[in-house]
């Protein structure tokens, strides 16, 4: 994947998964709440262990929820066409991150401002969680 490529995607996410999180917020209190709570455990103990692809996977699970629990089939159908290329740029993008911890870190703040149901919060920290996507920053670039 180019930068571009990668800048171009973050920056349609960055105006749709806001909406996304709107819709699943309801479900994500309620009985989909254990489900967002998992990802972020998995994402934890993935960066403890420095398990890069199991980070990677409990990564894209946790930005899924807000698109498949919004019952809205576009935004589905959008994330279902970004994962693969996103796998493939996280795998770069988690080697970025000076301390790993930081990645559950960021989903941690996405999921309380998420659940909070405060939309402009959730996209501040979203475009604080694509800072290096958005920049078209590449490998081998550290993140501040």
């Amino acid at each position: 994947m180019s930068p571009r490529e990668v800048a171009e995607i973050a920056s349609i996410r960055l105006l749709v998964e806001p909406y996304a999180a709107e819709l699943s917020a309801e479900s994500l209190r309620g009985p989909e709440r254990p489900g967002l709570m998992q990802t972020i455990e998995e994402l934890h103990r993935a960066t403890k262990k420095n398990d890069v692809p199991a980070s990677i996977d409990a990564h894209l699970r946790f930005h899924r929820l807000f698109y498949d629990l919004s019952g809205h089939g576009v935004l589905q159908s959008l994330w279902n066409g970004w994962e693969t290329k996103l796998r493939l740029y996280l795998t770069v993008d988690h080697h970025t991150y000076s301390d790993p911890h930081d990645i559950a870190a960021e989903h941690e703040r996405l999921m309380a401002t998420a659940l909070e149901g405060d939309i402009e919060g959730f996209r501040q920290e979203l475009a604080r969680h694509f800072q290096s996507a958005l920049q078209g920053k590449t490998q081998g670039e550290p993140r501040k």
